[in-house]
């Protein structure tokens, strides 16, 4: 246990400088900068199965002789609410192989992700991304917002997502989207609320599955212009689709990327209340006036490993850190999977 412990400190201090991108001037006006960002998982776990129906009676009791569907019986008005994967301790099957279950796909719904901004800016940006190579998924509209309290947003602050000029736009299989920039004054360590309207059945989505911010999920219809959602089908810990929040900053901003597993991550931090390492880093950065112009991107991953398996620290390092936007700096803490695994 002492030499595994050792191990893993020896592979933490490790801080990766990030060329400035070629054709990126300095004297530029601004440029953008990633405020957000997460994960995904690189991989496709299993759906999880749903509960078969029950039986219907005979057709003499019922007058029809027709059976009950399952969508009948598992709609989002009526199914339980779908949580995230149970954190288990260091050394769990989770930790061990970092392939949490999949989450059940959306159809004609509205998922609000919240995420915190580590830095300002005055014109905001969302990327999405289907990194699992997944059938198309429609995005019938999209918005961005400044959080309230719980699903409900700041009046005046909502702002429509277009793509290409459209409200609407196709996730295709493998596809980043970025949508167009909206003006929207963002300070440090703002809540904002992103919300996505899936008009279809999607499938199981690509997802960050231990997220530790509420998502909202809502009951069949097109919420995400709404001040709040009211009827929710669930309330997960995950993001759905979600790659990052990108924000118009000062020249000089630059964000430092923090990869790494389950520690990175916040395993075991309380929920909704950003208190993942990487979230007190963006406190103290801009609680010095020398350092606000750095923002924070946790791109952590429970149960990584830097090998072994095609969610690995090696097989995503370029998607979740050298591309990410305005990247100047990446940390790394990684390796502990590996020893105990």
């Amino acid at each position: 246990m002492t030499r595994s412990l050792t191990a893993s400190r020896l592979l933490i201090v490790l801080l990766i400088f990030v060329p400035e991108a070629r054709g990126q001037s300095r004297d530029a006006r601004d440029h953008w900068v990633a405020t957000w960002g997460t994960a995904q998982q690189l991989y496709r776990a299993p759906v999880p199965a749903r509960a078969a129906p029950s039986a219907p009676p005979p057709a003499a009791e019922t007058g029809s002789a027709t059976a009950a569907s399952p969508a009948a019986t598992t709609s989002p008005a009526t199914s339980p609410a779908p949580q995230p994967p149970a954190p288990q301790g260091r050394g769990g099957p989770q930790r061990r192989f970092g392939i949490p279950p999949a989450l059940p796909g959306i159809s004609n719904q509205t998922v609000r992700m919240i995420v915190r901004s580590s830095l300002g800016g005055t014109r905001v940006r969302v990327r999405l991304f289907n990194a699992l190579g997944s059938p198309a998924v429609p995005v019938g509209s999209a918005h961005v917002a400044v959080r309230a309290a719980g699903a409900g947003i700041v009046a005046g602050s909502d702002r429509v997502l277009t793509f290409s000029g459209r409200p609407s736009a196709t996730l295709y299989a493998g596809a980043t989207l970025v949508s167009d920039p909206v003006a929207l004054t963002v300070a440090p360590l703002t809540d904002l609320a992103v919300s996505l309207y899936l008009p279809g059945e999607t499938g199981p989505p690509t997802s960050h599955t231990f997220g530790l911010r509420p998502t909202y999920v809502s009951t069949p219809g097109d919420f995400s212009g709404a001040a709040d959602i009211i009827g929710l089908a669930a309330t997960t810990q995950s993001y759905y689709w979600l790659a990052g929040v990108d924000v118009a900053a000062a020249a000089r901003a630059a964000a430092v990327v923090t990869f790494g597993d389950s520690i990175t991550d916040g395993d075991q931090s309380t929920p909704d209340t950003s208190g993942m390492w990487p979230a007190l880093l963006a406190r103290r950065l801009q609680a010095d006036r020398r350092t606000a112009h750095v923002g924070v991107v946790n791109t952590g991953i429970s149960g990584n490993r830097l090998l072994g398996d095609n969610n690995s620290g090696l097989a995503r390092f370029a998607a979740h850190a050298l591309t990410v936007p305005g990247v100047r700096w990446v940390t790394l803490l990684e390796g502990i999977n590996d020893i105990t695994a």
